[in-house]
């Protein structure tokens, strides 16, 4: 009987141990996804920032930001789909949420260059990049309680 109960404690420690293992490895695998995403992000911002403004005037221009906006678009998909750790809800919510408004961004930036309406007012009017800073900042935030 001692020993069965020995065996029963002995196995539900070694159950909870592996949770607190397979919790840290979510989140460290979480923190590597959202450091690439970010980074991902952070590229697309400067490569993005001056096509932007040339492909006004420039269809092989236009052609590569449509081009890059549906690649960005794609990684922000990839992105959303994630299932954050327990201890990073809060944070994933608030880049989940900016990452729909770079997405809703570029999806208006696509319809307008379908329909040839991509001028130098739509742009002024329509800071896509304000969406990559407060995504990067996020990062920060999840980068920090990473450490």
């Amino acid at each position: 009987m001692l020993l069965k109960k020995i065996s029963l404690i002995a196995g539900l420690l070694a159950l909870t141990g592996c949770s607190a293992v397979t919790d840290t490895a979510n989140t460290v695998n979480y923190v590597k996804e959202a450091k690439e995403f970010a980074g991902e992000v952070s590229t697309f911002s400067s490569e993005t920032t001056d096509l932007v403004k040339q492909a006004v005037n420039d269809e092989s221009k236009r052609k590569e930001l449509e081009s890059q906006l549906k690649q960005m678009k794609s990684d922000v998909q990839e992105f959303s789909g994630l299932t954050p750790p327990d201890n990073l809800q809060e944070l994933h919510g608030q880049m989940e949420s900016k990452a729909q408004s770079l997405e809703d961004g570029i999806d208006l930036y696509l319809k307008n260059i379908r329909e040839g309406k991509l001028d130098t007012s739509f742009i002024e009017d329509h800071p896509l990049m304000k969406q990559v800073s407060d995504i990067n900042q996020i990062y920060q935030d999840i980068k920090s309680l990473g450490n």
